[in-house]
């Protein structure tokens, strides 16, 4: 299966065993089309059935089936919400799924500088942690840095070099 991280859990809500989820791409409709989720952890990965969706402010609640109460509900705050890639917020022009630049080689002059190790947010914008030889840099993902990002040929163009230093 071809999965994506799609969203996380946060809190449990309310008495039922719904929990407070967080979308990942801000979107939420995809969500009610789901009947079957991923959670992942840390230390383990389990397949969880959805029973109800509701949306919650900027947000949403999930009831999974097997979920009764708040305490079990607040066992999965943390874990990762993760379904295959053709259950996740479609995509528009120009948009791409995070986990399509891991791996993506970064390109400066058509010339590979280095490779996209992780993508971290950071608040200002996101940031590609980029292996540079023997070390590790991190490049804004800004129009001021990056250039054309080519998800199925795995390449980003890098504009200013500096950066790396």
């Amino acid at each position: 299966m071809d999965s994506l991280a799609v969203g996380i859990v946060r809190s449990s809500h309310g008495v039922k065993g719904y929990v407070k989820v967080k979308s990942f791409s801000g979107e939420v409709e995809h969500f009610f089309q789901m009947t079957e989720v991923i959670l992942k952890t840390t230390s383990q990965e389990k397949v969880y059935r959805i029973e109800d969706v509701k949306a919650l402010g900027d947000g949403l609640s999930i009831k999974f089936v097997e979920v009764h109460s708040p305490e079990e509900g607040k066992l999965l705050a943390g874990a990762e919400i993760w379904v295959d890639r053709s259950q996740a917020a479609p995509l528009r022009e120009g948009e791409y799924y995070a986990a399509d630049l891991i791996g993506c080689d970064l390109l400066l002059k058509g010339r590979t500088v280095g490779r996209v190790k992780a993508l971290r947010e950071n608040g200002v914008s996101d940031l590609l942690e980029v292996q540079y030889g023997s070390r590790s840099r991190l490049v804004p993902l800004t129009e001021q840095f990056i250039g054309r990002i080519d998800t199925e040929g795995k390449t980003i163009e890098l504009k200013e070099d500096w950066v790396l230093q």
